[in-house]
C-alpha cells in the first residue's frame, strides 16, 4: 500500500484510488499542505521611515544591477536604474563599468532638477555600497542630497 502525505492534490487521490489497475492508495491529511500553509503566513510590517515621499524628486532609489552574462551591443555590462518614489517614473542609464555610476548620476540630477525645477531630497540605494565613491557621498552632501 503506498501512503502520500499532504500535497496540492491530496483530493484527487481518492478519485484515482478507484480506477483499476492501480494501487491501493490511502491519504494522510491533516486538510492544508505545508506549501499552502507557508504562502499564507502572514509578513510583519515593513519598519517605519521618517521619510515619506510628498512629491516628486524628494526621494530617488538608485541600483546598480549586478553584471549582466552578455555584453550588450554597446559593449554595456550593467545598468543603473533612479526611481523616483513619488511618480514610480524609472530612468535607466547603461554602464560599461560600475565606477562611472557617479557621472550617470550626476547626468540624471541634472536632467530631472532642470525639468522639474525641484532638487532631490533623498537618495536610496541598496545595501552592497560598492558602487558609492567617497566623491559620490561628497558631491551629494555638498548638494544637501541626503542617503538612506
Amino acid at each position: 500500500m503506498l501512503t502520500y502525505t499532504t500535497g496540492p492534490y491530496h483530493k484527487a487521490l481518492p478519485v484515482l484510488s478507484k480506477i483499476t489497475g492501480l494501487p491501493n492508495m490511502q491519504i494522510e491529511n491533516d486538510g492544508v499542505c505545508k506549501g499552502c500553509a507557508l504562502a499564507k503566513n502572514a509578513r510583519g510590517l515593513f519598519p517605519n521611515n521618517d521619510s515619506i515621499s510628498e512629491g516628486i524628486l524628494d526621494i530617488i532609489h538608485l541600483d546598480v544591477c549586478r553584471q549582466m552574462m552578455v555584453i550588450s551591443l554597446g559593449n554595456f555590462l550593467y545598468y543603473v536604474t533612479f526611481i523616483d518614489d513619488f511618480s514610480r517614473k524609472t530612468w535607466i542609464y547603461s554602464l560599461k563599468a560600475k565606477d562611472e555610476v557617479f557621472n550617470k548620476f550626476q547626468e540624471f540630477k541634472a536632467l530631472v532638477e532642470n525639468i522639474k525645477s525641484k532638487k532631490i531630497k533623498v537618495l536610496r540605494s541598496g545595501i552592497a555600497g560598492e558602487y558609492t565613491s567617497n566623491e559620490f557621498k561628497d558631491f551629494c552632501k555638498g548638494e544637501g542630497i541626503r542617503g538612506s
